[in-house]
């Protein structure tokens, strides 16, 4: 009976569109324990309620979209299905259905893996990060970079070009302070900021976070930045200066309603920018209504 209600979940997406997509590409199924993650990929298969939710609609309705691999000399490498693969194997299927793109170079498979990871609803900022990086060296090994070429990146994301270079600066964070930002303990501009800091610096500023459990602000984290590039170093005592200095903010004229979003010490005119940049992000993501 176990049997018999295998077969019927992993033959869901034959029944339902027969062996091949809307676009005529051809659908087979492939035994789980022949796929192995992309490597270096960065979306991270994390055991939270929608990967509980995924497991639970898979064990009822199989798995639906293919996903997207490409043939190695020990099996097959994903491209895209990471978590699908995962909550599938969770879920007890022994196989998979999937596209094989057989005729693919490594470039081309970068640029297809990042694409269809970012449609995601939640997508982390080291997520973000990684990915628009790998899109950005797979597109100059095809010589295809160029003036726009962060827009386009961030096309699948509504973020501009502005905002994907920032999201390639935290790549250069050491993995304590990124996973901060993941987070959302320390937000994307003061982040962006402490990136420039060697990794010896950022060190220093972790362990003082991590002692204090205070997090740089939009103007600490300048501030610093600031000293770093003046003196090409930085000590903890100069972090416990910045970090510990309590300077008079003046009276903000914004409503409230607005102003509670954002670091006590930003100015109207900061907060206007980045409330200024959030609409634009969602004006050009086509998710207006």
């Amino acid at each position: 009976m176990g049997v018999a209600k295998e077969k019927m979940k992993l033959s869901s997406y034959a029944s339902l569109f027969g062996n091949t997509t809307e676009n005529g590409e051809n659908v087979t199924y492939i035994d789980l324990d022949e796929l192995h993650s992309f490597k270096n990929h960065p979306f991270k298969v994390l055991e939270n309620d929608d990967m509980v939710e995924l497991i639970s609609s898979i064990k009822q309705n199989g798995v639906i979209n293919p996903i997207i691999v490409r043939t190695t000399n020990n099996g097959y490498e994903i491209i895209a299905g990471h978590r699908r693969t995962h909550a599938s194997k969770a879920a007890g299927l022994k196989t998979i259905p999937a596209i094989v793109k057989d005729n693919i170079s490594d470039d081309e498979a970068i640029i297809q893996m990042v694409d269809s990871n970012l449609s995601r609803e939640t997508i982390l900022p080291s997520e973000k990060a990684f990915s628009y990086r790998m899109k950005y060296e797979a597109l100059k090994h095809q010589g295809k970079t160029g003036k726009n070429t962060n827009d386009e990146i961030g096309t699948a994301t509504g973020d501009s070009g502005k905002q994907v270079y920032r999201y390639i600066r935290l790549t250069n964070l050491i993995p304590q302070i990124l996973e901060f930002v993941d987070d959302n303990k320390i937000k994307l501009i003061p982040a962006v900021d402490i990136s420039y800091l060697d990794t010896k610096s950022q060190k220093i500023l972790y362990q003082y976070i991590d002692d204090m459990e205070k997090f740089p602000s939009v103007k600490q984290a300048k501030e610093i930045k600031e000293y770093y590039n003046a003196n090409k170093a930085i000590n903890s005592n100069v972090i416990a200066s910045i970090m510990e200095s309590k300077k008079s903010k003046a009276k903000s004229n914004l409503p409230k309603e607005f102003t509670k979003y954002f670091d006590n010490d930003m100015s109207d005119d900061d907060i206007k920018n980045e409330i200024v940049k959030i609409l634009e992000n969602h004006f050009f993501s086509g998710d207006k209504k």
